[in-house]
């Protein structure tokens, strides 16, 4: 393995992952790739048959690599999953005549050797039905890891098997089916799995063999709700030198990239709007899942169950849910007698159902993503188990956990009825709700910083020790030997004692691989200022950009540092003189315009920015052209408003790309000052603050940014100049919008810039990557908000944020209260620190203004502002019209009621009133009465209703940009290609 040792550059990992190709299996071990590959950038590659290949366009950040099943078109038909899954495991074992071509073996050794330049092969993750696949790893030398993708109770059952059948347990009696397994509490006999089913036999033994001959198992779960399960199979895997059992789960919980479904089966995502008119905890979601079925009888005794219930229900009837059937055929008039309750897909998008509010109970086939899914929502369940360990989950929920029962015996209308009624009711029901409820705060508390979950992922040792233990950290007991072909280390490992290599350095993240397979395109630097409103949107370019294929490396100051365990995928890089630059900030006047012209003399003066960037640059000497072209960065991107980050690029020869947070009309606006100043329209007079810019519409004078009435007009004056001169010196800029919102003003700028400066429209950023935009916030998120908003009506909640930067003084904040307080409305108020100007504590309430709003006000510190806004209970949006709201407000399709107060605020708050019409501004002295009666235009006038159908408008066209081969898909891939020309 290379050192780090001097300085010397080490080699990253590529981790393979090959699961079961069935949904219940695919989406885990993906979930698990996606984790693997966000925690510290692994490479990850996917190994999957023809039969059932998962999507690879989903997944851009993963590489596949297709191999070769052997399992006949008739048995794929069948859907007989024992079969499936032996067929194809005798043929991937199969030597000689009929062998596969290329063999598995084959496929694992091409794969391992790799390029030179390229990371090496650290472990295959497998299935445990995937016994073939681990004899042929084996055999060129990589050692297995063992994902199990039921539960851990399901997995002790399976290890028991020999003993179940010694002790007679099984093969089942009838006379025995209630009799409980002593020695697994709480199972009883008819829970396990029927053994008289020779391949259902075999298959048990195979997974049993594939699990004592890996290096270690991951199990989707968690120690908190499996403890008892855990530690038995520690214990007897511990006696078979099996180096370690890791609890990680819930895996779809611990990524934020999305997976969707892996097949065939397109989600329809109408229900989410069903499910947004229904009350919260009224709808019954139905499922089976993607494999189990019924006949035709007991598909019309559901029917007719679900009707007589009266309760609201999504039902997923899928194309094949009828055994020897390729349509369902619903009773007649069933769904007109259902049709103001009643909504019935092929498919669901499930995660996203089961998190609605509306949804209050779950019929399920209990299968384990599905059990598990339903226990991190806090969601009951209603299980009609089938085969597998369906039984075994459905006991775990009723007897183990309380948070459902079994729908036992024969499907009849009325026993379905009764059931339904039962879980939705107001009895048993609303208890085990609470237990739901009280689950998934253990669900919540597993997948903290500090939760088992996350630790357990963090000890994942095979992987983690090639890239990220620290150097002074040794390795013990890592040769444990795997019984298969004397294979007896894992690949590139230091050997007992020795120590391990660094982790790698924002350099060596140039040297992982893209989705295709191939190694990564390229490595872009971000450079973002320091405040809220600009570090979410570099970082989410950023992320946009990685998922692209690019490595990112964030530059930052010490100052408002983003929380890099946040994010990862990104290396991070502090510049140096840190402390310098958090120094002339602190001493700088609160003011956001002295901070930043504070913040570009403190770097220009230190040096900071250039040696940092010096350091991320490869010298001649160090490898390769191939390498040399990877490693050293294509470009760096810049905020708008940091010039010296821009000078200390070019002292470097490194090319710059200016990030433009605001909008395109505000960038417009601000490289026009010189225009302005010359029709004499600054500096602005008091009588001619309503005159129209002719120019500019529907901009007025009072919209303008007028340097004159700033506290220090020099300063006025320079901070416009900053992003006129950055872009001007700059090979492109990236505007956080879209071509449909702003179209005469694009064309403007690009028409200034002309073709040595595209601009390049991408947005909005926060939805162009899977990842959590919430992770890059600076203030700390009170998520009791949702909870709240759970218990309101669809559109009834007034959402009320003035953004973290602007300042009210105590007679505004005064009147907003009593205003807000006076329309007797729902409303959710962020009343941060430091909002009211001369107090940088919390907000004093008026008097007696809690008791007036009891039982209709939530008041928090911070918000997850974007959840917020897509949440069904808000039905508008009180703002400041900063950029980053304002977009969010209106991919959400959430009318706004706007106060700006500075910057580019005006300018937003008159293209919101005045161009696309989805708001209305509250101008003037804020006065309670004033505040009544413009949340009563938004919430509940005539107005209201014509603004809200024009923000349905605008939403649709925010999301046909987004679309495959919509134009900031397209932008974005031009920004790319333009960054690696460079």
């Amino acid at each position: 393995m290379a050192s780090d040792a001097g300085g010397g550059e080490r080699r990253r990992r590529r981790v393979l992952v090959f699961p079961l190709p069935f949904q219940g299996h695919i989406n885990p071990m993906l979930q698990l790739a996606c984790a693997l590959h966000g925690r510290g950038g692994l490479s990850v590659t996917v190994l999957h048959t023809r039969f059932n290949a998962p999507d690879a366009s989903r997944h851009p950040d993963l590489a596949f690599v297709k191999v070769p099943d052997g399992v006949p078109a008739a048995v794929a038909a069948s859907g007989r999953v024992s079969e499936i899954i032996l067929t194809m495991n005798a043929a991937m074992e199969r030597d000689g005549e009929g062998a596969l071509s290329p063999s598995v073996r084959e496929v694992l050794a091409s794969v391992v050797a790799t390029e030179e330049g390229q990371p090496p092969v650290a472990c295959l993750v497998i299935d445990a039905h995937l016994l073939a696949v681990q004899k042929a790893a084996a055999a060129v030398g990589i050692p297995t890891l063992v994902l199990r993708t039921g539960s851990a109770a399901c997995h002790r059952c399976y290890l028991a098997y020999r003993m179940l059948v010694e002790k007679g347990y099984l093969p089942p009696k009838e006379s025995q089916l209630y009799e409980p397994v002593k020695e697994l509490p709480p199972l009883r006999v008819r829970d396990l799995v029927n053994t008289n089913d020779e391949l259902v036999f075999e298959l048990l033994a195979r997974i049993a063999e594939t699990v004592r001959n890996c290096y270690g198992v991951v199990i989707n779960t968690f120690d908190e709700l499996e403890p008892v399960e855990l530690e038995s199979i520690r214990g007897e895997l511990g006696n078979d030198n099996i180096a370690f059992v890791l609890a990680i789960g819930p895996l779809h919980k611990l990524t934020s990239m999305s997976i969707g479904s892996s097949l065939n089966l397109s989600p329809d995502q109408s229900c989410i709007e069903w499910l947004d008119t229904q009350e919260t905890g009224s709808v019954l979601y139905v499922s089976f899942g993607s494999l189990a079925s019924i006949d035709s009888n007991e598909l019309f005794e559901v029917a007719c169950g679900l009707e007589k219930s009266g309760h609201p229900f999504l039902w997923v009837v899928r194309s094949d849910l009828v055994r020897g059937m390729n349509r369902a055929c619903l009773p007649d008039g069933f769904e007109s007698a259902v049709e103001d309750r009643g909504k019935i897909i092929q498919w669901a998008p499930q995660q996203e159902v089961l998190a609605h509010h509306a949804v209050g109970g779950f019929w399920t086939h209990a299968g384990w993503n599905s059990v598990f899914e339903s226990i991190c929502e806090g969601i009951p369940m209603i299980c009609k188990p089938q085969f597998a360990d369906q039984m075994i989950n459905t006991r775990y929920v009723e007897a183990v956990w309380g948070v459902g029962f079994e729908l036992v015996g024969k499907l009849e209308r009325s026993k379905i009825e009764k059931v339904t009624r039962k879980l939705m009711g107001k009895n048993e029901g609303a208890e085990m709700r609470e237990r739901a409820k009280h689950l998934k705060n253990k669900v919540s508390h597993c997948l903290k910083s500090d939760g088992s979950s996350q630790i357990a992922i963090d000890k994942l040792t095979p992987i983690r020790l090639c890239i990220n233990e620290p150097a002074t950290a040794t390795i013990p007991n890592l040769h444990r030997a795997t019984r298969f072909h004397g294979c007896r280390k894992l690949p590139d490992q230091p050997a007992a004692g020795e120590t391990a290599a660094r982790p790698p350095t924002a350099t060596t993240m140039a040297g992982a691989e893209s989705g295709d397979g191939g190694a990564l395109r390229g490595h872009v630097v971000l450079f973002p200022l320091p405040f809220q409103g600009h570090l979410s949107p570099m970082l989410q370019l950023a992320g946009a950009l990685h998922a692209r294929g690019l490595a990112s490396t964030v530059l930052h100051t010490a100052y408002n540092a983003p929380d890099a365990a946040a994010h990862p995928e990104f290396a991070f890089v502090a510049v140096p003189s840190g402390d310098a630059v958090s120094a002339a900030l602190a001493e700088a006047p609160k003011d956001g315009i002295a901070k930043i012209m504070a913040l570009n003399a403190a770097i220009e003066a230190s040096g900071c920015a250039r040696d940092a960037l010096a350091s991320l640059m490869v010298s001649e000497s160090e490898g390769d052209e191939r390498r040399q072209r990877l490693q050293r960065p294509a470009c760096l991107v810049i905020d708008a408003a940091l010039p010296a980050a821009q000078k200390a690029a070019a002292e470097v020869g490194l090319p710059t790309i200016v990030l433009h947070t605001g909008s395109a009309a505000a960038f417009r606006l601000f490289r026009s000052y010189a225009m302005l100043r010359e029709k004499g329209y600054l500096p602005a007079k008091e009588s001619e603050l309503d005159r129209p810019v002719i120019e500019m519409p529907p901009l007025r004078v009072s919209d303008l940014f007028d340097p004159s009435k700033y506290v220090n007009e020099e300063m006025g004056n320079k901070i416009l100049a900053l992003s006129t001169e950055t872009t001007t010196n700059s090979s492109g800029a990236v505007v956080n919008t879209f071509e449909a919102l702003e179209t005469p003003e694009l064309h403007s700028v690009r028409d200034e810039l002309g073709a040595d400066i595209p601009v390049f429209a991408i947005g909005p950023l926060h939805k162009l990557t899977n990842n959590n935009s919430d992770r890059s916030s600076l203030l700390e998120q009170d998520r009791s908000c949702i909870e709240w908003l759970d218990t309101k009506e669809p559109g009834s909640v007034l959402y009320v944020s003035f953004g973290s930067v602007v300042m009210v003084n105590q007679d505004d904040f005064r009147e907003v209260a009593w205003g807000l307080a006076n329309t007797e409305m729902p409303f959710l108020w962020v009343v941060r620190h430091g909002l009211v100007a001369g107090n940088s504590g919390k907000p004093v309430l008026p008097d007696r203004f809690m008791e007036a709003v009891k039982g209709r006000c939530h008041l928090v510190d911070w918000a997850p502002q974007a959840e917020v806004l897509a949440h069904p209970a808000v039905g508008g949006f009180w703002t400041h019209n900063g950029w980053n709201s304002t977009l969010e407000s209106i991919y959400e399709g959430v009318p706004m009621l706007s106060r700006p107060i500075f910057g580019d605020q005006p300018i937003t708050a008159r293209y919101v009133q005045e161009t696309w019409q989805i708001g209305f501004m509250v101008e003037g002295k804020l006065e309670r009465g004033k505040i009544e009666e413009a949340i009563r235009r938004l919430m509940e006038g005539e107005d209201g209703v014509a603004v809200q159908e024009r923000a349905d408008q605008l939403k649709r066209k925010i999301l046909t940009c987004l679309e495959d081969g919509g134009s900031t898909q397209q932008a974005i891939d031009k920004l790319v290609g333009h960054m690696l020309s460079l």
